[in-house]
């Protein structure tokens, strides 16, 4: 073999290397979830992700080939080995930023890094200070070592060779044109029909083990090369008829009236959206005792609802959700595309047109991930943001700290007595990354679980001096006030991405205007359904809301459907199961299940999707 060639298959291997390199680091990275592995499986992440890694490395390879291929006809020389240097490293600084951003990413979101974060570009900050709490300083030396082992490795392998190729023989560049052509065929992942996807390296019963053989580099651009470009359903189970019956089962209407829980006329709302918060860390429902003693004491005032689910696992996916009783998307959000949203109904549209003063409150930036635009054309009288407080008050990377966003809406209902009813709803923001309070933290130690726990028992003292506040207030009798979660969140506990672990989220009703003594409610519902449930006991229509049903209501289905990355969990009062949509099998399946579960969730999957599809 000539040099020239020695030097491609040398190319394709020295790329090989480095992401087996990076699986390994992954899955060091990983331990907890590694260590449920045994070696065979292990071992099918290497040699199964290994076509995924020969995809890339071609696509990689394409321009080196070129140049070699064309140093038959012109005299090789510094040019050659200068731009092949130069082009190496660059590319090799710009993956290793990728793979190890992603070592993180799967850590809070739970899947491989893909076109997600693009969504937030246009608010950088905001995006940084959500990473806060990750090892930044590890993960730039992490940076360091790897890109100067590899620009080492290959400056004292690969780049002598290019400096020894021989003078130009324009007969040999056909077979370098070969092998440049060739290169299509490992990125297509062979012969067959179909170029290679997310399937062809899923072998595994585990869905982490899946995740982990698929490469980076490449599952970024391929999410970026289909973002937003099919307008084809990709989650197509059945007969568009067949889907609409079996959803239709799930939402039938009832005649009956809902049981009546609030005051009768317009009671004012207060709803109150707390970040990340887990069922994990509430006492009453299982969870950490001495985390939200404020809400524990709070439960036993209301009705608390025991068997809530996010329908999603991101804030501006719990926002929608919530406020137009809309399912999460499994691999993008309609946030994204303000099209689609002005088609939603919204909470505070519906209670505007029925006489109420509606106004949000969030002490960070209000254009993160598009929500100015949802929340405008939601309906919304009044929005504060980060914009509306003192310098003083921005004590916060994110803003203004939960306390003092809680008093600024106490202030505003005082001096703002004329305008009732009222909707008000607050989103918190200290309980998210980098779980940065204004507190010491009842939990010591720097560890994330810890960090978390603090942040989250920060913002229940908070809440607490707000309702302590709230009840020397006349308004307070004719106020129902409602606690929800956005999402649930990996820890504590590391739960993975499909479990029901870390979709479980508490939800509370309570204040002066509910009428029952404290119970609690625990028949199975989504967030979805707090749009339908709360107009249900307003005497408000719900029709607007298809995606939502009134818990309330006798008869009504008791189920939550839930979805993380390209995949469906379906949970009912007695079973849970979830689908991995890539691999096309269920992941995990507890309790009463039977394939209806499988039928129902995917329906549910397909219908909900391509509703987002003709917004």
């Amino acid at each position: 073999m000539t040099r020239r060639g020695i030097y491609m298959a040398g190319y394709l291997i020295f790329w090989l290397v480095y992401f087996i390199f990076f699986k390994i680091v992954f899955l060091m990275y990983n331990s907890e979830l590694t260590a449920e592995l045994d070696f065979s499986v292990i071992g099918g992440i290497f040699l199964y992700g290994s076509r995924l890694d020969l995809a890339f490395a071609a696509y990689i390879a394409v321009l080196p080939f070129l140049l070699v291929t064309l140093s038959s006809f012109i005299k090789p020389g510094k040019w050659l080995s200068q731009s092949l240097l130069v082009y190496t490293t660059v590319i090799l600084i710009f993956i290793t930023i990728l793979s190890s951003t992603d070592l993180e990413l799967f850590r809070i979101w739970g899947f491989r890094l893909d076109a997600t974060p693009l969504m937030y570009l246009n608010t950088p900050g905001e995006m940084l200070i959500s990473v806060g709490a990750s090892p930044i300083l590890f993960l730039v030396i992490l940076n360091t070592l790897v890109n100067l082992f590899f620009c080492f490795a290959y400056r004292y392998t690969l780049h002598p060779l290019v400096l020894k190729f021989p003078a130009p023989k324009y007969y040999t560049a056909p077979a370098y044109l070969l092998a440049t052509l060739s290169l299509i065929i490992l990125m297509r992942g062979g012969f067959q029909l179909a170029p290679i996807n997310h399937s062809s390296v899923y072998f595994s019963e585990s869905l982490y083990a899946n995740q982990a053989a698929i490469n980076v580099p490449w599952n970024f651009f391929h999410s970026i090369s289909k973002n937003g470009s099919d307008r084809n359903n990709p989650y197509t189970f059945v007969e568009e008829p067949v889907a609409d019956s079996l959803v239709n089962t799930l939402y039938a209407e009832k005649s009956e009236a809902p049981k009546q829980l609030i005051k009768s006329g317009q009671p004012n709302v207060v709803l109150i959206i707390w970040e990340s918060f887990t069922a994990k860390v509430a006492e009453d429902l299982g969870g950490i005792p001495g985390v939200t003693p404020q809400f524990k004491s709070l439960s036993g005032e209301g009705m608390l609802f025991t068997r809530v689910f996010s329908s999603g696992d991101r804030s501006d996916k719990g926002l929608v959700s919530i406020l137009s009783g809309f399912p999460a998307q499994p691999a993008t959000s309609i946030v994204k595309d303000p099209k689609k949203t002005r088609g939603l109904p919204n909470l505070a549209k519906t209670l505007r047109n029925a006489g109420y003063y509606t106004s949000f409150y969030y002490g960070g930036e209000l254009e993160f991930a598009n929500l100015k635009t949802y929340l405008l054309s939601g309906g919304f009288h009044k929005l504060v943001g980060v914009q509306d407080f003192e310098e003083e008050q921005l004590n916060s990377k994110w803003g203004a700290h939960d306390h003092v966003v809680l008093e600024k809406l106490l202030y505003d209902i005082e001096t703002e007595k004329k305008r009732e009813p009222f909707f008000r709803t607050i989103f918190t923001l200290s309980s998210h990354e980098p779980f940065e309070i204004p507190a010491e933290p009842e939990f010591p130690g720097k560890d994330v679980t810890n960090l978390f726990l603090s942040s989250l028992h920060y913002t229940d003292g908070a809440i607490g001096q707000f309702i302590k506040k709230a009840k020397t207030k006349p308004w307070y009798d004719n106020t129902l006030f409602i606690i929800i979660a956005d999402h649930g969140h990996t820890y504590p506990g590391n739960s993975q991405v499909f479990e029901t672990g870390k979709f479980h989220i508490p939800m509370l009703w309570f204040g002066g205007a509910l009428t029952k003594e404290p119970a609690a409610v625990t028949a199975t519902m989504s967030q979805t359904d707090l749009a339908s449930t709360l107009l249900g006991q307003l005497g408000i229509p719900a029709k607007e809301f298809p995606w939502s049903k009134d818990i309330f209501q006798p008869g009504t289905s008791h189920f939550a459907p839930y979805f993380f990355k390209d995949g469906v969990g379906f949970v009912t009062d007695s079973s849970y199961m979830s689908f991995d949509n890539v691999g096309k099998k269920l992941i995990e399946e507890q309790g009463a299940t039977d394939s209806t579960h499988l039928i129902l969730s995917r329906a549910y999957l397909q219908k909900s999707y391509g509703d987002y599809l003709n917004k």
